[in-house]
């Protein structure tokens, strides 16, 4: 179950006079999670570009993907994977 969808039940659930914590709590959503809202722009038009080219490009990569975007003047950044951690040495 989506994250939208478990929020649509929590909702139903305060409509029906539960408690918010009860609600969350039945559906399996932290509290956090119901409440959060993101402060982020709206990127609809990027998401809807990115599938248009995706379609047309099946077996290319988000990387090419971005290539192309950057080429018709689109602003977006690529996630940066995290940096790998070096094993910590311990004396015995």
């Amino acid at each position: 179950m989506a994250v939208a969808d478990r929020r649509a039940a929590v909702t139903k659930g305060l409509e029906a006079g539960l408690s918010e914590r009860r609600s969350c709590s039945l559906v399996g959503l932290e509290r956090k999670t119901f409440r959060y809202r993101s402060r982020l722009p709206g990127r609809e038009a990027l998401r809807v570009r990115l599938r248009e080219l995706a379609e047309g490009r099946i077996r290319w990569g988000y990387r090419r993907l971005h290539v192309l975007l950057r080429r018709e003047g689109v602003r977006a950044t690529l996630p940066v994977p995290p940096a790998p951690t070096a094993p910590t040495m311990t004396s015995a």
